[in-house]
């Protein structure tokens, strides 16, 4: 059975072997929750904090971003396939960026650290 991911400072644990899964909330300033309808997002995760060193891209197109739009809530999902050939040692950045359909360049939401717990 799959751990739950830890969370301090925008750091993720990722279990090696396990499927990650990681909600996020995008909310306004009343802590209402944004309205998804029109955006596009994806997720990067990369190695040893080398911008050319991808451990994987998430996208809405090949399900690595779930969205609910109307919750204004997002998944992050990695499959076992992908987080079983992480080691101990791995680690690195994510940032999850978002873009609409009136500007497609995609902007940072969010970022932060992950790193690997070995699958017990």
């Amino acid at each position: 059975m799959a751990r739950t991911t830890k969370e301090k400072d925008n750091l993720f644990i990722i279990v090696a072997g396990d499927p990650f899964y990681k909600k996020l909330r995008w909310k306004d300033k009343y802590k209402e929750p944004i309205l998804l309808t029109g955006f596009d997002f994806r997720a990067v995760f990369i190695y040893n904090f080398g911008e050319d060193n991808i451990l994987t891209e998430l996208t809405v197109e090949n399900s690595g971003v779930i969205v609910n739009e109307s919750a204004g809530e997002l998944t992050l999902y990695i499959p076992s396939l992908i987080t079983s050939t992480l080691k101990s040692y791995d680690e690195g950045l994510w940032r999850l960026e978002y873009a609409t359909s009136v500007n497609p360049e995609f902007k940072k939401l969010i970022g932060g650290r992950w790193s690997v717990e070995p699958d017990m």
